[in-house]
């Protein structure tokens, strides 16, 4: 149940991340999309690989990105060609405020890859990653 559960989440996110775009305003580049689901000491690792580096780098994120793709425990999904409109509705949707959702879509645009972090939806010992890639 608690899987079906978070599958139609998952589910209504990326149906809200491909409806919600004005592409009429926007940067014209995609990306490319990566949500998994991975534990609280996961998690907890990550933040600590994030907190020695000296700068974001492609490189380091893309490197966490496949530490978190190698111990992701259920709901990998993967989504292309996604804007950035469709992004920043999705982090704005998830609680992140403007200050916060922009600083985000602006390391994505400037680094060219991002990974943030989310509360999971039914289980308080299990948290999302979202990576976002041109």
């Amino acid at each position: 149940m608690k899987r079906r559960l978070l599958f139609l989440v998952l589910l209504t996110i990326s149906i809200c991340l491909i409806g919600c775009s004005n592409s009429l305003s926007e940067d014209p580049t995609t990306y490319k999309i990566e949500i998994g689901v991975i534990s609280n000491s996961t998690y907890n690792d990550a933040m600590t690989r994030i907190s020695n580096w000296s700068e974001a780098t492609y490189s380091n994120i893309a490197s966490l990105r496949l530490y978190l793709y190698n111990n992701t425990i259920s709901d990998h999904e993967v989504q292309t060609g996604v804007s950035i409109g469709e992004i920043r509705e999705f982090l704005l949707s998830r609680g992140m405020s403007n200050y916060e959702t922009n600083s985000e879509i602006e390391l994505l645009k400037t680094v060219g890859n991002d990974i943030v972090f989310a509360e999971h939806a039914t289980d308080s010992t299990k948290k999302v990653w979202i990576y976002a890639t041109k």
